[in-house]
């Protein structure tokens, strides 16, 4: 009897038949989504150490320090407030980046290269943001 269970536990563990669960990784090892964030908040994954962080519109949003920001590889997502070393590389995200125009009247500056991420500060043009350089007008 116990060699017929034991057969059938066994049998039982291919796990061809039930779905992956648990966390997911990048080629890198890096945590790929964030288990939970508040509803308020943006979660920023690979290839940084999972973060959970506030979403702004602008500046105005954000604390002292902070910048309203569009994290590289998230550009399609709402931007982030984003202090200078608050998301911890898990392996070097390509940062060559330039200026660019969000819209007519938002650029994306590139954050400067005390920030431990790659991407670019929403900053609101008063007279529009020019297409061929990125910057405020």
């Amino acid at each position: 009897m116990r060699a017929w269970m034991l057969l059938v536990l066994v049998a039982g563990c291919g796990g061809s038949s039930q779905p992956v669960t648990g966390a997911v990784y990048d080629e890198f090892g890096c945590k790929v989504g964030c288990d939970r964030c508040a509803p308020e908040a943006q979660c920023i994954s690979a290839p940084y150490v999972t973060a959970c962080l506030a979403r702004c519109s602008t500046a105005a949003d954000c604390g002292g320090g902070e910048k309203c920001a569009l994290v590289a590889g998230n550009e399609t997502r709402s931007p982030v407030c984003l202090a200078a070393q608050a998301l911890v590389v898990c392996h070097a995200p390509d940062c060559q980046i330039l200026a660019r125009c969000r819209d007519d009247a938002t650029s994306l500056k590139p954050l400067p290269r005390t920030f431990s991420a790659c991407g670019w500060e929403v900053v609101l043009c008063d007279s529009g943001c020019d297409a061929a350089t990125g910057n405020c007008k």
